[in-house]
């Protein structure tokens, strides 16, 4: 029987293991925006390789879609500005801040999705890239949308993504 897949419990990031395995010190972000939260499996490039002596195809192979996980943070606060964005925080309390990068910066973590109900998502290395929600105002909140994505792990024989059932 199928299992139903629903809500999201926690978004989380861990530095990548030393080994290049997935990490295993997993800290959330901040509470994520409800309806946010997309996992993105592009369809598969199919290439056919022909031949003159027929009009159906010899051969073929398929190269796998991009995959991303797509998801916004509804209450970043400056550690998290600084985990998404690079950059920096320093002080503490009011006299907080974070400073951005002066140029591009890569980030790779592992991400973890757990749902309310169903299977827990694990990626062992993702590129992050993050941006401002665009609408300020008195019926909306200024949010962090992160794009995470998904890269081939760097350790031998681990998978690009992997699903659990949450106990």
């Amino acid at each position: 029987m199928g299992l139903f897949n629903l809500g999201v419990s926690a978004i989380e990031l861990a530095p990548i293991a030393p080994d290049g395995d997935v990490g295993t010190t997993f800290a959330a972000l901040g509470k994520t925006q409800e309806g946010t939260t997309k996992l993105n499996f592009g369809d598969a490039t199919i290439t056919e390789l022909k031949v003159e002596e027929s009009s159906v195809a010899a051969d073929s192979y398929a190269e796998p879609g991009e995959k991303t996980v797509e998801f916004t943070v509804a209450d970043p606060d400056l550690d998290t500005l600084a985990s998404v964005f690079g950059g920096t925080k320093s002080g503490t309390g009011a006299a907080a801040k974070f400073s951005a990068p002066s140029g591009s910066v890569t980030i790779e973590r592992s991400l973890k999705i757990t749902p309310n109900k169903g299977m827990i998502w694990t990626f062992p290395r993702v590129s992050i890239t993050a941006k401002f929600t665009t609408d300020v105002g008195k019926t909306t909140w200024v949010g962090v949308v992160v794009t995470a994505k998904v890269l081939e792990p760097t350790k031998s024989g681990v998978a690009a993504w992997s699903v659990t059932l949450k106990p």
